[in-house]
């Protein structure tokens, strides 16, 4: 259960990072079924403007959105596991077993998680506050689509943005908790 530190954990590194790229891509793919579910005339309204075709079925659209979060998933897997897997292995010196930093990740996914949900009811509670913006934007698309489920999406989105760097912040800053903790249980 402890990390040794006699060698270091090359290959539990690199898993370390995997695990994390492939949870960010679940967690995206999860997020843009559930918003593209909310407002799918969102998606249409944003795939249509850099090239995509405002003439897809309700199916191919929907199927479109998730395609596009696990992508996005992706990218933002592939760059904060990477952050986190550098700042794990620093901290341990590379001896940190993947037994010990794995569970670190459901963590920090949980945590980007409740950012997107807070971001999405901010976005329906400061709805009223928006209503001409969000009808000058939905105008612009030339779409008819409710503004309430419209924020949900815009702000849900926003704050999983922003909720990925506080996760990154606060998963480090376990790691470092957790692993300080355990060296001085084992000298």
């Amino acid at each position: 259960m402890f990390p040794t530190f006699k060698r270091l954990h090359l290959i539990d590194t690199c898993c370390l990072f995997i695990c994390g790229v492939l949870l960010a891509v679940i967690c995206g793919g999860v997020m843009n079924a559930i918003n593209g579910a909310v407002s799918a005339p969102y998606f249409q309204w944003i795939f249509y403007y850099p090239g995509g075709s405002p003439n897809w079925s309700p199916k191919e659209l929907y199927w479109h959105t998730i395609v596009e979060g696990l992508r996005e998933g992706m990218w933002f897997g592939i760059v904060m596991s990477a952050f986190f897997t550098f700042f794990a292995a620093c901290i341990s010196k590379g001896s940190s077993g993947l037994s010990f930093s794995i569970r670190y990740l459901p963590k920090i996914a949980s945590v980007a998680v409740l950012c997107w949900v807070i971001g999405g009811i901010v976005g329906i509670v400061i709805g009223p506050l928006l209503t001409n913006l969000l009808s000058v934007a939905t105008a612009l698309g030339g779409y008819k689509i409710d503004g309430y489920r419209v924020l949900w999406v815009m702000f849900s989105i926003w704050g999983v943005y922003l909720g990925n760097i506080v996760a990154l912040i606060l998963g480090g800053l376990w790691f470092l908790r957790d692993w300080k903790a355990t060296v001085k249980i084992i000298s």
